[in-house]
């Protein structure tokens, strides 16, 4: 029987991704017009609806070719994550940048990228890599559906609207389970907080301590406990013990600190 390990998650990952064509063999581009015989006038044209594209999935019914997308990147970002776990760093950091390539992928799915790419950075020893790709201000959106330059053209959606009818409401493509981070300013928080993190990995403790005091402002009560520890440690790095001293004493007053001699 086999057991839900992390070793048996990569199996499984393994496997759906065998599963999957791939992206080449799909054949659409959703920036290239096309004539279209239904148009009501000569120079009108219709983009290739991505949706109206299905792949065989068996044995299961046919899959919309941008679900197969969004499968394929949820996969990529798995198979990073469980290379971590396992301290495969090589190959953690090959997933991400293979899921940063993706032509069509969710700003929920680049910023997991993003956050393992860093991590994977960090553990091989590329401080500096892992802080140009540790930018909050690369993330601009942390959606699960797919960004604006690879979803349909209004063109599309209004062809769809069209197709459906005034009178059926338009499909509501949110995700069906609220994830962590909840918003942008959230997200942009945690990713500030590695990027102190890594200043202080690298030695640099002003600018970590800069960056922390930015990601507590953009993360938003309550804290997670690492940003407490980390600033614990930055002050102590430094050499600022009665800093220490009040804020354990502000932020765990039921614990005892030692005083000065």
């Amino acid at each position: 029987m086999p057991m839900a390990t992390m070793e048996f998650a990569q199996l499984c990952l393994d496997n759906a991704l065998s599963c999957l064509d791939s992206p080449n063999k799909i054949s659409y581009d959703v920036t290239a017009p096309i004539n279209s015989t239904s148009s009501k006038q000569d120079g009108d044209v219709r983009m290739p609806q991505s949706s109206s594209i299905f792949v065989q999935a068996p044995p299961g019914n046919p899959l919309p070719a941008e679900e197969v997308a969004n499968l394929r990147c949820s996969i990529l970002a798995l198979k990073s994550y469980v290379s971590l776990y396992h301290h495969d760093y090589l190959v953690a950091l090959a997933y991400a940048e293979e899921l940063l390539r993706q032509p069509r992928v969710s700003g929920a799915h680049k910023y997991l990228a993003h956050m393992y790419k860093a991590e994977a950075l960090v553990a091989l020893d590329r401080i500096g890599d892992a802080i140009q790709n540790l930018n909050p201000d690369n993330i601009t959106d942390i959606g699960v559906t797919p960004s604006a330059e690879s979803s349909p053209s209004p063109v599309e959606r209004s062809d769809k609207n069209s197709e459906r009818g005034n009178s059926e409401p338009p499909e509501d493509k949110r995700a069906a389970y609220p994830w962590s981070p909840k918003d942008l300013t959230q997200a942009k928080g945690i990713m500030t907080y590695n990027l102190a993190a890594a200043y202080a990995i690298r030695g640099d403790y002003e600018k970590a301590s800069l960056y922390l005091s930015k990601s507590k402002t953009l993360a938003g009560m309550p804290l997670p406990a690492h940003m407490y520890y980390l600033k614990i440690y930055l002050e102590l790095m430094q050499g600022h013990r009665k800093n220490v001293q009040n804020f354990i004493k502000d932020n765990f007053g039921h614990m005892a600190v030692n005083r000065l001699v």
